[in-house]
C-alpha cells in the first residue's frame, strides 16, 4: 500500500510549558531546564503516514533524550501539557512513548531473535557476504516497507554533514548512519494498521525499522504525534516527507513576478489567507507559510519570513533588495524588500 498524502506537518499550539515554536510551527526548541518539552503533531495522522523530525541542537549535561511516540489524545483538550511525556503522559492513558537512546533501540521479538541467530550462522559460513549485500541495500534501496506501508526514504536518513551534496561527498552517510541522538539524526514515529481498529507503532531512526515498540493501538479515534525535546536533545525540526499529491491536496500554480509558486488550497489570489504552506512550483520545496502573509499595495502575495531557514537562497542587488531563488533547485522567486515590511525592521518577500 503505497501511501498518498499531503498534509504539512506543523507541531501543535499546545506544547509544554518550556518550548517555543518557530513562525512556521515546525521548529520547536526547549528554551530553559531538562523538562516541560512536550510537543504534539497539529493534526491527527493518517496510518502509515510518518511524523518525521531532525535533531538540530543538544545541550550537554544532561542525561536522557528525546522521546516519540503517539496519543489517542486531543491536545487541545489538555488542562495542563504533563512535565515529562514518561511516565506522566503515559500514566494519563492512551498514550505510547518510546524513550530514544544512543544504543539499543531496535525491538526484537523472540522469533525474529531466533531468525537472527540463523542469519547470524549463515553469514559466518558464507563470510559475511549478506552483511554487505544488506548494507548496499540499505543505501540504494528508495523506500522504506514496514508491512504494508510504503515511505520514501530519501528523507528518513540523516546526513553526518549538512550540504546539498553530503550523500556523495560524506564517506560517513554513505557507509554509516549517524547515531540516533546525534545532531542531524532523523526520527519518526508512524503506525501501521493490523485489523480493524488497531495498529502497531513503528519507530523509524535514520531510515530503518526499529520494530514495532507498541501493539494493539487503538485507532478507533485520531492518533497524534507526541515529541518531548528532553534533557540532551534541545531543538528539533519537522522533516516534510513528500509521499506525492492526493486528490485532496491538489496544487494551485499562481504567477508571482514572472516565477511560480504553488499553493495547498482550493483558489488563490492576493488577498486570499487561508491557511496553507505556498511550495516551489518545480520541486515543492516548502517556502512560505500563510501566517506571515500579509496585505499590501503590490499586485503580488506579500510575506514577512520564510517557512525554513534553508526555504529560499538570496542574492544581494542593492542595499535594500536581494533577489530570492528556491533554496532547493534554484527556481526564481521574486524579491525580498528590506524593512519595507509590515512594521518596523521586518521584511517583505
Amino acid at each position: 500500500m503505497a501511501v498518498i498524502l499531503g498534509q504539512f506537518m506543523e507541531f501543535h499550539p499546545v506544547h509544554g510549558t518550556n518550548v517555543r515554536l518557530d513562525n512556521s510551527g515546525t521548529k520547536a526548541t526547549r528554551v530553559a531546564s531538562f523538562a516541560n518539552g512536550i510537543c504534539f503533531s497539529k493534526h491527527p495522522l493518517n496510518p502509515g503516514e510518518i511524523f518525521l523530525v531532525e535533531i538540530e541542537d543538544k545541550e550537554l549535561g544532561w542525561c536522557g533524550h528525546l522521546r516519540i511516540g503517539l496519543t489517542a489524545r486531543d491536545p487541545g483538550t489538555l488542562v495542563t501539557v504533563p512535565e515529562y511525556s514518561l511516565p506522566d503522559l503515559v500514566d494519563l492513558g492512551d498514550s505510547w512513548v518510546f524513550a530514544i537512546t544512543r544504543n539499543h533501540n531496535k525491538v526484537i521479538e523472540q522469533e525474529a531473535h531466533e531468525h537472527a541467530g540463523q542469519a547470524a550462522e549463515m553469514r559466518a559460513a558464507d563470510g559475511g557476504t549478506e552483511r554487505e549485500s544488506m548494507s548496499r541495500t540499505f543505501f540504494t534501496d528508495t523506500h522504506l516497507y514496514i508491512d504494508n506501508v510504503c515511505i520514501p526514504k530519501d528523507k528518513l536518513v540523516g546526513r553526518s554533514r549538512p550540504g546539498r551534496f553530503s550523500h556523495i561527498l560524506d564517506d560517513l552517510y554513505k557507509t554509516n548512519i549517524l547515531p540516533p541522538t546525534a545532531r542531524r539524526s532523523r526520527i519518526g514515529v508512524v503506525y501501521v494498521p493490523k485489523g480493524q481498529s488497531i495498529a502497531d507503532m513503528h519507530i523509524v531512526i535514520n531510515g530503518e525499522d526499529m520494530g514495532a515498540c507498541v501493539k494493539g493501538i487503538p485507532t478507533d479515534r485520531p492518533v497524534y504525534a507526541v515529541v518531548d525535546v528532553f534533557a540532551a536533545t534541545k531543538c528539533v525540526r519537522i522533516v516534510q516527507v513528500d509521499y506525492g499529491w492526493s486528490m485532496k491536496a491538489l496544487a494551485v500554480v499562481i504567477s508571482v513576478k514572472m516565477s511560480f509558486c504553488s499553493f495547498f488550497g482550493e483558489e488563490i489570489y492576493k488577498d486570499h489567507f487561508k491557511p496553507g504552506i505556498y511550495v516551489c512550483s518545480q520541486c515543492e520545496h516548502p517556502l512560505f507559510s500563510s501566517r506571515s502573509k500579509y496585505p499590501h499595495s503590490s499586485p503580488w502575495p506579500a510575506f514577512t519570513d520564510t517557512v525554513l531557514e534553508d526555504s529560499v537562497t538570496k542574492i544581494m542587488q542593492s542595499h535594500t533588495a536581494y533577489k530570492v531563488l528556491c533554496g532547493k533547485c534554484g527556481n526564481g522567486l521574486g524579491h525580498e524588500f528590506v524593512n519595507d515590511g509590515p512594521e518596523e525592521g521586518l521584511s517583505r518577500f
